[in-house]
This record gives structure tokens, C-alpha cells and sequence, in this order.
């Protein structure tokens, strides 16, 4: 760990650092800080004390608060926030990515559907196997990019229409969302991953919201390149 991000652990109180401190140290090593994303790291550090000695009293006695922020790239890539509160800050976020293509939504569908075809399109798969035809209750069987394999199960499946995928990634909890349907232009498509768990709010105040927002531009990109060259010409 360098210096800066030593130092920005080190403004969170000790108990936090215990129980979060290793995932933390790992998030804040994926990728340079900016000044803005070392504003909010210490802008959470001090809310974090505060909490901790008892200033934030009023608003841990809040419950169902939230707020929600859309941070750039119009109304097409967006991030945003609901945090809810009993005891603390429980923070959740969702980003997407909606892009609107002359291409089949059919063809679209098809690559969701069709998990052997995920590594090819999929912002963090190597591989995918499912143990059966997609259904709800069903799960996919997938290895992320840094060779860990992740049991997803299928919380949502519309046929020609929808795929929902949940998967449970040590203190976090992560779902993923492809949607695509018919326009006059061709097909509107829409990824989004959810994220909640103990380390969300972490994992937002380090950036970790812009790389993923980039990443799920790509992924769209791709899945109209690969829907293109399925849909016959006409």
C-alpha cells in the first residue's frame, strides 16, 4: 500500500478498519485517486468518526432516508444512490448503461440467453456454464476475470425480454441486469449493475462507480457488435 492510501485507512476509526479495512486496502490499490475521490474518502472518514462519537445521533434515528445523485453522462449513464439508515449509513447504488441501436432485439436476447456466449460480451467473464435451460431459480455458474468462479442465480428471466442475475461476493451484494426492447430505431438496451452490502458505500466513495460505469459502456457496445452479425441482412 502507498503512502496516500495508508494515510486515508488510517482516518477511518479503528473498528471500521478491522471489520473493512482489508477490502478497503484492496478497492483503493484497483486504480489512481483523483482530488475528488480523495475528497469523498475523507469526507466518509469523517462522517464515519462522528458516528462514532456520537455526533451523528440524529441521524442515525432516521429510518428510510435517501438521497439520489446521478453523476455524468446524461440521462444514458447515470449513478445512483438510496441510502437507508437504522443504525449508521447501509448504502446501495445502481449504475447503467441505456443505448438505443438498429439491431434485432431478438438477436440481443439470444446472447443473454445464452451463457457460453458471455465471455465474449460480458464486462467481468471468462466463462460461464449454466446447469440447465435459463429459468428463475436457475443458476449460472461464472468465472470472473481474475479466475475466481461465482455461482449466480437467476432472480429474473423474461423471455426475448430480461435477465437478472444475483451474485454474493464477500460482504457485497451485486445484481446484474441486461434488458433490451423493440424501438422504431431498432432495439433500446439497458445494462445496470446493483450494488449493496456492508462495503457498498465504501466501494462508491472510491471511485469504483466510474470504472464500472466505463465497463458497462463497453459491455453495450459489445452486445450490439455481436447482435449485428447474427441479424441477417436484409
Amino acid at each position: 500500500m502507498n503512502q496516500v492510501n495508508h494515510l486515508l485507512l488510517r482516518a477511518y476509526p479503528a473498528r471500521w478498519r478491522a471489520r473493512y479495512g482489508d477490502e478497503f486496502e484492496a478497492l483503493l490499490a484497483e486504480r489512481p485517486l483523483g482530488p475528488f475521490d480523495i475528497a469523498d474518502i475523507l469526507l466518509g472518514a469523517l462522517d464515519a468518526q462522528l458516528k462514532l462519537r456520537g455526533l451523528g445521533a440524529a441521524s442515525e434515528h432516521r429510518r428510510g432516508f435517501s438521497m439520489s445523485l446521478r453523476i455524468g453522462g446524461g440521462l444514458s449513464d447515470g449513478l445512483t444512490i438510496v441510502a437507508g439508515t437504522e443504525r449508521g449509513v447501509a448504502m446501495s447504488w445502481t449504475i447503467e448503461s441505456v443505448q438505443v441501436a438498429d439491431v434485432d432485439p431478438a438477436a440481443v436476447f439470444r446472447l443473454y440467453a445464452d451463457p457460453t456466449t458471455w465471455a465474449s460480451w460480458g464486462h467481468n467473464a471468462t466463462r460461464a456454464r449454466s446447469e440447465g435451460p435459463l429459468t428463475e431459480g436457475g443458476v449460472v455458474h461464472v468465472r470472473a476475470n481474475y479466475g475466481r468462479d461465482y455461482p449466480c442465480r437467476i432472480r429474473r428471466f423474461e423471455a426475448g425480454r430480461a435477465l437478472e442475475l444475483e451474485v454474493r461476493p464477500p460482504l457485497l451484494f451485486i445484481v446484474n441486469v441486461y434488458e433490451v426492447e423493440r424501438t422504431a430505431e431498432g432495439a433500446r438496451i439497458r445494462h445496470a449493475l446493483e450494488f449493496s452490502g456492508p462495503i457498498s458505500g465504501v466501494m462508491k466513495l472510491a471511485g469504483v462507480g466510474m470504472v464500472y460505469r466505463r465497463q458497462l459502456r463497453q459491455e453495450v457496445a459489445r452486445v450490439i457488435d455481436l447482435a449485428k452479425r447474427d441479424t441477417p441482412s436484409t
